[in-house]
């Protein structure tokens, strides 16, 4: 059944499929980037934090935590060469998008390469994944360098040249920079090269002086990790100092694994039963894995250890990432992360799989090993196509219509004499003010986060909070929000 396997159209194909899927997938992302409404938390930093100098920025001056501050710098770059629009300030996120895709086949194809098709498409095809990379934040950003620094790693130790730690440092760095919680991967990935480096000396019989031998393997790190602390210091003071991060979940990591499951399935409904069963076999494989690596550790299995480098060290970062998790909420009352704050943990959790089917397909079990990888590209490949949504983003679906309003409320102000007023609901200000001064729409006065007064010529709000005595000017189908006078 899977004889093909082993032929050279495995290559043409494993080669072919992902460039073809790669493009329709940076295509459909830049399409959405371009046309779909600038977001609430994207239109306060463009607001608040682009505008000030880099210092302020790389400072994190004022402390705020929707001021991811590689995605900032990187928005103010991109609107001085570009200009202001959605797509202009989208595109690096778009740019690490393609990172993302190139070093998952990279990945995939140095470790995996029977099974880089089915893992390519479950890396990519996750439709709330897709969200965060055609938007100016910094989770796609931080996504996409973990990858970038997580292929150096392990090729630190396929080819011995200091290059490859220095560009796994530069991408951990970068990610923390665009997500401090990337902090937690820096210093896994930390961890697990000097784990893999010990393992390396046990297999080793004619190694000597291990502790030189470490701290020569290490001068690169040491020397990085003295510059990225010197960058991160000040931020991640302020940081702890002056912000408190309350915004995930207080009831443990089976939130932080179940979040993966219901948004992976982005609007598609499911069972509580199904949640619960899909969580309990990311638990599974993570468990399987944790055996694995440590049962071989443990009698030091040069076998293993050789041919499975990538499964120890995704194994190890992710098992040390979701402890990180744990000490961080008992330590500093930290929330256990969920939703887009743990949304790093879907690449992980699909490498660890795939790894786990590259290892148990050495055995007799193979053909179904094959068959149970290739049978999810179908599913995945529905879900995703059920949620080609271009108008909105999952997390910020009250704002899909915010630019058709903005557009529609200019037709008005050519009625008007004096500058309007609009009265909005809180969550609207960022994003109606993003359109007002990218749009250089001098007939209407600054909108008020304070929400809706009640004098003001024009009133945008949910549509649940529409009054009895309004006049719908504007109500787009299937919208969360409305245009209204009274």
């Amino acid at each position: 059944m899977f004889r093909f396997m082993n032929s050279k159209h495995l290559k043409v194909l494993n080669l072919l499929l992902p460039l073809i899927t790669g493009i329709f997938i940076l295509s459909f992302v830049g399409y959405k980037a371009s046309v779909a409404s600038f977001t609430h938390d994207e239109s306060f930093t463009y607001l608040n934090f682009v505008p000030l100098d880099f210092m302020d920025i790389v400072s994190f001056q004022p402390a705020n935590t929707n001021n991811h501050i590689l995605n900032t710098l990187l928005m103010k770059f991109s609107e001085q060469i570009a200009g202001s629009s959605e797509l202009a300030l989208r595109l690096p996120n778009l740019a690490f998008l393609v990172i993302y895709m190139v070093f998952t086949f990279l990945i995939l194809k140095k470790s995996a390469d029977f099974f880089l098709i089915p893992g390519f498409i479950l890396m990519i095809f996750n439709p709330f994944l897709l969200d965060f990379f055609g938007l100016a934040r910094g989770y796609g950003i931080s996504i996409g360098l973990m990858i970038f620094a997580l292929y150096f790693l392990i090729q630190s130790f396929e080819s011995h040249r200091n290059r490859n730690l220095v560009l796994f440092n530069l991408g951990a760095l970068l990610a923390s920079l665009a997500n401090f919680t990337m902090l937690n991967f820096y210093v896994s990935g930390l961890i697990v090269f000097n784990l893999l480096l010990y393992l390396q000396t046990r297999t080793n019989k004619n190694q000597n002086f291990p502790i030189r031998y470490f701290i020569r393997k290490n001068a690169v790190n040491f020397a990085a990790l003295l510059i990225s602390t010197a960058i991160l210091f000040e931020p991640v003071r302020k940081l702890g100092k002056y912000l408190t991060l309350d915004f995930g979940s207080k009831n443990g990591i089976r939130d932080t694994l179940a979040s993966q499951v219901y948004n992976t399935v982005y609007n598609t409904p499911i069972s509580n039963t199904t949640e619960s069963w899909l969580t309990g076999i990311i638990i599974l494989i993570l468990c399987v894995n944790f055996i694995l690596i440590v049962t071989n550790l443990i009698h030091t299995n040069p076998r293993f250890i050789h041919k499975n480098k990538f499964l120890i060290a995704v194994g190890s970062i992710t098992l040390l990432m979701l402890a990180a998790s744990i000490v961080q909420h008992f330590l500093f009352g930290y929330d256990f992360l969920k939703d887009r704050f743990a949304l790093f943990f879907y690449p992980l959790i699909v490498l660890n799989f795939i790894f786990l089917m590259d290892y148990l397909s050495t055995f007799k079990i193979k053909n179904m090993v094959y068959a149970f990888a290739f049978l999810l590209i179908p599913l995945f490949t529905y879900n995703l196509a059920t949620n080609l949504k271009t108008s909105s983003y999952k997390d910020w679906k009250y704002d899909r219509d915010t630019k058709t309003i903005m557009l529609f409320l200019e037709s008005f102000s050519m009625h008007n004499a004096e500058k309007i007023t609009l009265g909005v609901n809180w969550i609207f200000e960022p994003s109606t003010n993003f359109y007002r001064v990218t749009r250089d729409f001098d007939w209407l006065e600054p909108v008020s986060r304070e929400g809706i007064v009640g004098n003001e010529d024009y009133f945008y709000d949910l549509k649940e909070e529409l009054p009895a005595n309004a006049e719908v000017l504007f109500l787009p189908p299937n919208g969360e929000a409305v245009l209204y006078r009274k």
